[in-house]
């Protein structure tokens, strides 16, 4: 939990705010984002899954290729982003709204990391395809960690780099921390 905290005292340092409201946890460090194209997030994924594996490239691969990713932002579409698959013998979609910046990017990866997870499930039987949460996030978040990886090898720019570190941790803690937090939570309200 102190990890936590020094986090945001430095954030708090960063964005030069006498104190640190919850609904400033999520708030940009930099005003300046750089654009990413659909095309550039394609390329990017592509070449970190296959720094990792030609075969799991492969499989990422064929979403695009087969237009199992539904993107672009629409009128109408709901927000949110997921991973669809249902039953063995249909192919898993990938559902996003794409805005075309490095978190969206992050985003897709790892939404295609739960679509190759549900491709290479689909030699299984119906009641042995689905899986546990716990499993589903592993391959997804590391699908995401091998883009961010590639991605911070790339970026020359301190403060972009900055940027980037900062995201991922923030999403670091609302995956672990935050689940813990809501659970000790839980666990004083129900003693």
């Amino acid at each position: 939990f102190d990890i936590v905290q020094d986090f945001y005292r430095f954030k708090r340092t960063l964005l030069k705010l006498p104190k640190l409201y919850d609904y400033d946890r999520y708030a940009p460090i930099s005003a300046k984002e750089r654009p990413v194209s659909f095309a550039e997030a394609k390329t990017i994924i592509l070449d970190a899954f296959t720094r990792f594996s030609p075969r799991f490239a492969k499989l990422a691969q064929a979403f695009f290729d087969n237009h199992w990713i539904d993107a672009p932002q629409l009128p109408g579409k709901r927000g949110g982003a997921f991973c669809m698959f249902t039953t063995p013998d249909l192919h898993p979609y990938v559902f996003v709204n794409y805005s075309g910046n490095v978190k969206q990017v992050l985003t897709l990866a790892h939404e295609l990391g739960h679509g190759v997870h549900a491709s290479l499930a689909r030699k299984q039987n119906l009641l042995h395809f689905d899986m546990p949460l716990t499993l589903a996030e592993t391959a997804s978040v590391f699908a995401e960690m091998v883009t961010f990886d590639a991605m911070k090898a790339t970026i020359t720019d301190p403060k972009e780099k900055l940027t980037l570190l900062m995201q991922k941790i923030e999403e670091v803690f609302a995956t672990v921390f935050r689940q813990t937090t809501m659970y000790r939570f839980e666990q004083d309200l129900h003693a």
